[in-house]
């Protein structure tokens, strides 16, 4: 992996949100999901291409958000398949992209359960 990259979580350049509480939740008829709440720092707003990023062992997800507007609350991800089938740790920050797929820019802190 090459720093910056998907599943390398670099220490933020710019301090935009500050993540807390990563935890499992259930969801819609039980179904297994992953919360974090969420705060922008004062005076700033999300961007259009501002990305939570999830790591589990060797695994990584881009999970793409629609905060607009929202700058306090909580990301539900809803899970599919196997996760963390160890029972290692989860990862989870934020990443500021230019455009949707390209590299990100770390925007928030690290939080991991």
């Amino acid at each position: 992996m090459f720093p910056g990259g998907p599943g390398n979580a670099p220490p933020a350049a710019i301090s935009v949100v500050t993540l807390a509480n990563l935890r499992d939740a259930k969801g819609f008829a039980g179904s297994p999901e992953l919360h974090v709440d969420f705060e922008y720092a004062a005076g700033t707003t999300p961007a259009a291409f501002d990305t939570l990023i999830l790591k589990t062992g060797n695994s990584v997800s881009t999970v793409r958000l629609n905060l607009l507007g929202q700058t306090k609350g909580t990301i539900s991800v809803r899970l599919f398949g196997p996760r963390n089938p160890a029972g290692g740790v989860t990862e989870a920050w934020m990443e500021r992209r230019a455009v949707p797929n390209g590299l990100g820019q770390k925007i928030s802190n690290s939080v991991t359960k």
